[in-house]
């Protein structure tokens, strides 16, 4: 649900319409919680949300496996995670060996998972299936940028078949616009929402667990 009027100035604008009878902010927001209904910020939130819901179950907790072919867009993904509640999930060390049995050996070793910029679909799809069994994560973000060995509708291809994770859900971000849509819209189709940035996906991940906390409540 979305309510205006937490600001003043906007509480103020509200007074002088059929908004003032809402009552108080705190109440409400206390009540919203209270009956495991989820309160977000904007309209596109709202509508995020009821994508997202139709597509991935809610996670069971606020542990996040970031998996990206480039260490910045993971690390700015670490910030909007950490902001809103949520946490980058220790990998397990059976996770980090499997992992280094499939990626080159630069790879971060740890959480963001840095498959490196030559990442192929290959890379991916393993990667994915392996973190998808470690009982410290909750949920995943797949990440990609344009890269020259990186091929992004074959990689979401490669996706595809671990759109239903029973009980985690998977998000992903394919950076680079017009050049990545196609592989954008081959995710979306298989029920893997997919964002233009990843703290847009952060965002919706932290806003899944407060659900499924208020839910629970």
């Amino acid at each position: 649900v979305i309510r205006g009027g937490r600001t003043d100035a906007a509480a103020k604008a509200a007074a002088s319409h059929t908004g003032s009878l809402t009552g108080s902010d705190a109440v409400l927001d206390a009540a919203f919680k209270r009956a495991g209904v989820l309160r977000v910020d904007s309209m596109s939130d709202l509508f995020e949300m009821a994508d997202v819901l139709s597509k991935q179950p809610l996670p069971n907790g606020n542990r996040l496996a970031i998996l990206t072919n480039a260490g910045g867009p993971g690390v700015l993904a670490t910030d909007a995670l950490a902001s809103h509640g949520g946490v980058v999930a220790e990998l397990s060390p059976k996770t980090v060996q499997d992992l280094s049995g499939v990626l080159p050996a630069a790879w971060s070793h740890g959480n963001p998972i840095d498959v490196l910029g030559d990442a192929t679909a290959k890379h991916y799809a393993d990667s994915l299936e392996i973190v998808a069994k470690d009982p410290n994560c909750d949920g995943f973000l797949v990440i990609l940028t344009p890269q020259a060995m990186t091929a992004p509708t074959d990689c979401a291809v490669a996706l595809t078949k671990y759109a239903k994770i029973q009980g985690k859900p998977v998000l992903a971000s394919w950076m680079g616009g017009p050049d990545v849509a196609p592989g954008a819209k081959v995710l979306n189709d298989a029920g893997i929402p997919t964002y233009a940035y990843p703290d847009m996906a952060c965002r919706t991940f932290n806003y899944m667990h407060q659900y499924q906390t208020n839910s629970d409540s």
